[in-house]
């Protein structure tokens, strides 16, 4: 069973956010579903998300790349 962390604070949900990145690269959109799925408040978890990874262009440009690449888009 999943524990109810539906009113953890921000700082817990940015840990475990890092924690999912430590593994691998993960969208915004990624991280929220595993949050999500780890018990956390879906109202919580989008500002601490774009507080704490807020858009950087070589990295969206580099993630915009890898799904395009994924899905046969030439470059």
């Amino acid at each position: 069973r999943t524990p109810d962390r539906s009113t953890a604070a921000p700082a817990v949900i940015r840990a475990k956010a890092l924690e999912l990145l430590a593994r691998r690269e993960h969208s915004r959109l990624e991280l929220r579903q595993k949050l999500i799925q780890r018990g956390f408040g879906a109202e919580q978890i989008g500002p601490v998300l774009m507080d704490a990874f807020p858009f950087a262009d070589q990295r969206c440009e580099r993630l915009t790349t890898a799904v395009m690449q994924r899905l046969g888009f030439p470059q």
